[in-house]
C-alpha cells in the first residue's frame, strides 16, 4: 500500500467508525485494507468489521468531507443495522451536526445551572456595586 493510501485510510477511519457505530449495533473493530478508484473516479476505502474478512465494507469518499456513508453487505445490513436506521441511515456530517448541537445544548444548560443565583445574592452584588460608586465619587459639599 502506498504512503498516500495509508494516510487517507488513517484520516478517514474515524469517519468510517463514527458512521458504523451510529447506525449499526455490535461493531467492535473496523479494519481498513485497501484504497481503489472506481471507473467514475470515486475513491473508495475497503475493509471489514469484527475481525471477520467475510464482513466486508466499502466507503466511498464524498468530495469535500471524505466518507459520508459506508456500504455494507446485505448480511451486515440485516444483522447489524439498528432498527431505527433500517430505511434511512444517518451520514457522518449529520451525525457530527447532531453531536455539536447536543454539546452546545449541554454546555448552555450547564451554564444556566452554574449561573443561577438567589435574589439575596443579586441584591448583595448590587449593594457592592453601589458602595463602590459612592466610594469612587464622594459627595461634594
Amino acid at each position: 500500500m502506498k504512503h498516500q493510501e495509508k494516510e487517507l485510510i488513517q484520516e478517514q477511519k474515524p469517519r468510517i467508525e463514527k458512521y458504523l457505530s451510529y447506525n449499526y449495533n455490535n461493531i467492535s473493530v473496523v479494519t481498513l485494507t485497501n484504497v481503489y478508484t472506481n471507473p467514475t473516479g470515486v475513491i473508495h476505502i475497503e475493509g471489514y468489521i469484527n475481525n471477520n474478512k467475510k464482513l466486508k465494507i466499502d466507503a466511498p469518499l464524498d468530495g469535500k468531507n471524505g466518507v459520508e456513508v459506508v456500504d455494507t453487505s446485505t448480511y451486515i445490513y440485516e444483522n447489524y443495522m439498528k432498527e431505527k436506521y433500517k430505511f434511512k441511515s444517518t451520514n457522518v456530517s449529520d451525525i457530527e451536526a447532531k453531536e455539536k448541537a447536543k454539546k452546545k445544548e449541554k454546555k448552555s444548560s450547564t451554564l444556566n445551572i452554574n449561573n443561577t443565583r438567589s435574589a439575596v445574592e443579586i441584591l448583595d452584588d448590587i449593594k457592592t456595586v453601589e458602595q463602590n460608586i459612592f466610594n469612587t465619587y464622594p459627595k461634594h459639599s
